[in-house]
C-alpha cells in the first residue's frame, strides 16, 4: 500500500513539473525583443561611463529596466536559459532586434544630413 502510494505522489509531482509553463511563453517575441533592446542600450550607455562607476550605473539601468518591463533579473536570466534551448525561437526574437536597431540607425542617419 505505501509502495502505491508513493508511486502516485511521485507520478503527480512528476506531472505537476512536466506541466509548468516556460517562463519565457509568457511573454511574446516582441516583448522579448524590447528587453532585449533595453538591457543592450543600458549595456552601451554603461559602458561610456568612467569604469569605477560603470557597474552602479549599469545595475541602475537595470533595476529601471526590470521594473519597466516587470520582470525579476531572475526572470530574465531563466528566459536566456529557456531560449538557448529554443533556437528557432531565439533566431525569430533576434531578427525583431535587427529591424528595430536598423530602423534606429536608418532615422540616425537622416538626423546626420
Amino acid at each position: 500500500m505505501r509502495v502505491i502510494l508513493l508511486s502516485i505522489a511521485l507520478s503527480i509531482l512528476l506531472i505537476s513539473c512536466l506541466n509548468e509553463p516556460k517562463i519565457s511563453e509568457k511573454y511574446t517575441d516582441d516583448e522579448i525583443a524590447l528587453l532585449f533592446k533595453d538591457i543592450y542600450l543600458a549595456k552601451a550607455a554603461a559602458s561610456e561611463v568612467r569604469k569605477p562607476v560603470q557597474d552602479s550605473v549599469l545595475n541602475v539601468y537595470l533595476e529601471q529596466i526590470s521594473n519597466f518591463h516587470n520582470i525579476t533579473p531572475e526572470e530574465f536570466q531563466q528566459i536566456e536559459i529557456e531560449l538557448s534551448h529554443d533556437i528557432k525561437r531565439l533566431e525569430r526574437i533576434m531578427i525583431i532586434v535587427e529591424k528595430d536597431f536598423d530602423a534606429m540607425n536608418k532615422l540616425d542617419d537622416r538626423g546626420l544630413e
